[in-house]
C-alpha cells in the first residue's frame, strides 16, 4: 500500500506541513516494509501522539517554577532553585538530563544538546549515539538531522525496531524451544514469514505494546514494566483464542491450561508476562520519561486501548459464543483500562 497525500492529510488535519511530510514518509516507509494499512496506522497513530500530530519536533522545556518543582521535584527540591531555572530551558534540560543516558554532568551541556528531538522523542547522547552510528554520522550530527522532516521520520522508524526486533527474537526462541510460551507452530495463513515466523506477529506487538506502556507509565511511573508486562498478557488472553480457533496457529497441550481456554496451555500466559516485562523493561529505559507534553493528545492510543478491551468482550460474548474468555480477558485488561482512565482523571497532570 502506498500512502497518499490526501490520506496523510485526514490522518493530520491540522498540520501545515503535509507535502514535506509525505515526501520523507513516501521515502522511508517502503524501506522498513511499513507498506500495510494496519502497519501504517500504527506508525502514524504512535508518531502523531508524541509528536502533537507531526507538529512539535523538539522537547518544549520552557517550563515556569511551579511546574518545574511538580514535575522535576527531585531536580528541583525547593523553590529558590526552581526559580533560578524558570523558563531556560537549556539550564533546566541541563540540570534534568546530567549524568544519564550517557550524559555527562550539567556543565558539560549534553542535557540541552541531546534533547528530545524527533517523531518519537529521541533523548540522550547514548540514544543519539545509535542512531548516528546506523547512518555513519556523528552524534552531534545526528541531533540536527533529526529536526529535519526526514530525519525526524528515520528515528521514529528505527526506534520503533527496538519493539520489533525484541519481539521478533522472543518469537523466534519460542517458536524453536519451546521457552517460554509453550510448544507451538504457526500456519501458513499469515503471510510471509521469517525463519518461520509471520512477519504481521512482531507488528502486532507493536501495535498493542505503545498504548499499553503509555498506560503503564501513567499508571505506575515506578513499575512501568510490572504493569506493562501485566497489560500484554491480559491482551493476549482475547488475542491466543480468537487466532487459534480461526486456525492461525496450534498448541500442543501437555499441562495445565487457561481457564476457559483448554486449547491454550497456561505457560503460554505466563511467557507473555514475562516476556512483556522485559520489552517494558527495555522501553522504558530507552525511551525518555519527562517530557512536555503541551499540545500532545493521547486520544489515539487510548482508542487502541479502550477498543482492544471494548472489541474483545463483545465479540467473544455475542459473536465467537466464548463468554468464559469474555469473562478472563475483560477482567484482566478491564483492570488496565479502568486503572489508566482514573490515574488520568484524578491523578498527576501531565
Amino acid at each position: 500500500m502506498e500512502l497518499t497525500k490526501q490520506q496523510l492529510k485526514e490522518l493530520l488535519p491540522k498540520n501545515p506541513y503535509i507535502d514535506q511530510w509525505h515526501k520523507a514518509l513516501s521515502q522511508l516507509l517502503p524501506d522498513y516494509e511499513i507498506n500495510t494499512p494496519q502497519r501504517i496506522a500504527s506508525f502514524i497513530a504512535q508518531c502523531a501522539h508524541e509528536s502533537g500530530g507531526f507538529i512539535f519536533l523538539t522537547e518544549n522545556l520552557n517550563y515556569k517554577a511551579a511546574s518545574l518543582r511538580k514535575i522535576f521535584g527531585k531536580y528541583f527540591p525547593d523553590d529558590a532553585t526552581a526559580a533560578a531555572y524558570e523558563k531556560k530551558p537549556e539550564k533546566i534540560a541541563n540540570r534534568i538530563y546530567a549524568n544519564r543516558m550517557g550524559n555527562g554532568d550539567e556543565a558539560s551541556g549534553d542535557g540541552y544538546k541531546y534533547r528530545g528531538r524527533g517523531l518519537i522523542q529521541l533523548t540522550g547522547k547514548t540514544n543519539y549515539t545509535w542512531f548516528a552510528a546506523s547512518l555513519e554520522i556523528s552524534p552531534e550530527e545526528a541531533a540536527e538531522y533529526t529536526q529535519t522532516f526526514e530525519g525526524a521520520a528515520q528515528s521514529a522508524v528505527r526506534f520503533l525496531l527496538i519493539t520489533f526486533t525484541y519481539s521478533l527474537i522472543i518469537e523466534q526462541i519460542g517458536f524453536r524451544t519451546t521457552w517460554p510460551f509453550g510448544a507451538y507452530e504457526y500456519s501458513g495463513s499469515l503471510g510471509y514469514q521469517i525463519f518461520g515466523v509471520p512477519l504481521v506477529v512482531p507488528f502486532a506487538w507493536v501495535m498493542m505494546a505503545y498504548p499499553l506502556f503509555i498506560a503503564a507509565r501513567r499508571i505506575a511511573p515506578k513499575w512501568v514494566f510490572l504493569v506493562g508486562g501485566y497489560g500484554l498478557m491480559s491482551w493476549d488472553l482475547f488475542l491466543d483464542p480468537l487466532m487459534v480457533s480461526a486456525g492461525r496457529w496450534t498448541w500442543e497441550i501437555t499441562g495445565r491450561t487457561v481457564p476457559f481456554q483448554p486449547e491454550i496451555p497456561l505457560s503460554n500466559t505466563l511467557g507473555w508476562f514475562l516476556t512483556g516485562m522485559g520489552l517494558m523493561a527495555i522501553l522504558d529505559r530507552l525511551i525518555q520519561k519527562e517530557r512536555r507534553s503541551v499540545g500532545v493528545s493521547r486520544a489515539i492510543p487510548e482508542i487502541f486501548l479502550f477498543w482492544s478491551w471494548v472489541s474483545g468482550v463483545i465479540g467473544n460474548l455475542f459473536f465467537f459464543d466464548r463468554p468464559g474468555v469474555a469473562l478472563i480477558g475483560g477482567i484482566a485488561l478491564g483492570i488496565i483500562v479502568f486503572w489508566y482512565f482514573l490515574a488520568v482523571k484524578f491523578g498527576r497532570s501531565d
